[in-house]
């Protein structure tokens, strides 16, 4: 009788074992298929919901476009804190395959809840992902900041014509006017909207919008009869120093807020300060390790004059909450106007 196989396990007839290495290459490559997908976040329980939406927004040369979707995302990419969190208060975190950037907040809320959020999600650091890496993810979504979609830079992932080309809508995180940064309380409010309507979270966003917007006039009636406050907002990076106009989020709020931002140049020098003298001011950190420069600062020989020092108001405000700040606007709010009226 004709044996297929020999006595210590082995084929012999070579066709039989041609056809049996065969079958054991195609089983091993669809487990390792089926774990790549896990792993990228291809095998998601839920389908994407068919949507006729479109929504304006910017291309890499920083033009308005219009994004059109047919269908809400699927696998999405997700640069920075803005964009991660809104994904997550919308219960589209599963959705996301790559994530990447900076939580910068302050202390009493950063743990456990940033940390539980990054547990759940695939997060790769605060340095961005290559391009290359980028498309073997195979996104159908990325959501991001201008740096994200630039011609070159740590954290780029090609510009958006790039992407575009192979079906992937790119979001940009942007406000401006006339081509020049314009960040408003309006901008962010836009923004939530857009993510609201393109998840199918419309009466969500609209809700989370409306509560922002009434916060900010409870503390506008609350205040009324306050005295107006002198603000400066000040962003020290090493010999440079910058103060935030209108045109600015963190200048935006104080003045709907009811306070008075004092006008300087953008790029100002330590006399400007004196010459100010604001009754608050506000100061911009980018990293835990720059929460110790406040007191630098208030023990400046040159600034102890100031009328904010010699009264204690100086505090100091995250990046991450006065640039793209996302869902981020309503702490915002409330931590200036603890400065200007607690």
């Amino acid at each position: 009788m004709f044996k297929l196989f020999s006595n210590d396990g082995l084929p012999n007839n070579p066709f039989v074992f041609f056809v049996s290495a065969l079958v054991g290459v195609v089983i091993i490559g669809e487990i390792i298929y089926c774990g790549f997908k896990f792993d990228t976040g291809e095998l998601f329980h839920r389908k994407p919901q068919l949507i006729d939406v479109s929504v304006k927004n910017y291309n890499t040369d920083r033009r308005e476009v219009i994004l059109n979707f047919e269908r809400t995302p699927e696998r999405i990419i997700a640069y920075h804190q803005n964009n991660i969190e809104i994904l997550d208060k919308f219960g589209e975190s599963d959705r996301i395959i790559a994530s990447v950037g900076r939580f910068i907040i302050p202390h009493d809320v950063k743990q456990p809840e940033i940390d539980s959020l990054i547990n759940k999600i695939p997060y790769y650091g605060q340095n961005g992902i290559d391009k290359e890496t980028a498309r073997y993810l195979n996104p159908d979504f990325i959501m991001g900041w201008p740096s994200s979609f630039g011609k070159r830079g740590i954290w780029s992932l090609g510009d958006t014509d790039y992407w575009l080309k192979r079906n992937v809508n790119c979001y940009m995180s942007l406000q401006q006017k006339d081509g020049k940064l314009y960040e408003t309380m309006d901008g962010e409010y836009q923004y939530i909207l857009d993510i609201g309507k393109i998840f199918k979270k419309d009466a969500e966003a609209m809700q989370i919008v409306s509560d922002i917007k009434g916060d900010v006039n409870k503390i506008l009636s609350d205040n009324q009869h306050r005295k107006e406050q002198k603000v400066l907002i000040l962003d020290f990076y090493g010999n440079t120093i910058s103060s935030y106009g209108e045109n600015r989020l963190a200048g935006n709020i104080v003045q709907a807020l009811g306070a008075s931002l004092i006008k300087t140049n953008s790029k100002i020098g330590k006399e400007d300060i004196l010459l100010a003298d604001p009754d608050v001011i506000f100061l911009i950190y980018k990293t835990d390790a720059d929460l110790a420069f406040k007191n630098k600062f208030m023990q400046n020989e040159e600034f102890r004059s100031l009328k904010a020092i010699r009264k204690g108001r100086v505090y100091m405000i995250p990046i991450s909450y006065i640039y793209n700040s996302g869902l981020r606007l309503s702490d915002t709010i409330h931590l200036i106007a603890a400065g200007l009226y607690n």
